[in-house]
C-alpha cells in the first residue's frame, strides 16, 4: 500500500478524511488523529517530524496548532476539532 508500518498515514493517495477513518480504525488515540491529520511531509517546519509534533500536542509540550504550514487551512482547521473535542488547550488560530 506504500506506507510503513511506522508511518501508515505517509501516502499520497489518503486525503485528509481517508487518513482520519484510518485513524480511527487504529485506536483513535489522541496522537495518533492528530498525527493523521498533519501534512505528512516530514518537513520538520514546526520544529518535528509530523508524528513528532502529533506527540508534542497530545502530551501539551506545545500548544500552537498553526505549525504545520505545508498542511495549510486543512490542517489547522482539524487540529483545532481534535484538540476542542480530547478538552485540550490551544493557541494558533
Amino acid at each position: 500500500d506504500g506506507a510503513s508500518p511506522a508511518a501508515p498515514f505517509h501516502r499520497e493517495d489518503l486525503m485528509l478524511t481517508e487518513r482520519m477513518a484510518l485513524a480511527n480504525e487504529m485506536g483513535g488515540k489522541l496522537e495518533t488523529k492528530l498525527f493523521a491529520a498533519m501534512a505528512q511531509t516530514d518537513c520538520g517546519a514546526c520544529g518535528w517530524d509530523c508524528e513528532g509534533y502529533a506527540n508534542a500536542l497530545a502530551e501539551g509540550e506545545t500548544d500552537d496548532i498553526s505549525l504545520c504550514v505545508p498542511g495549510e487551512s486543512e490542517t489547522l482547521d482539524m487540529l483545532e476539532l481534535l484538540m476542542k473535542e480530547a478538552g485540550k488547550s490551544y493557541t494558533g488560530v
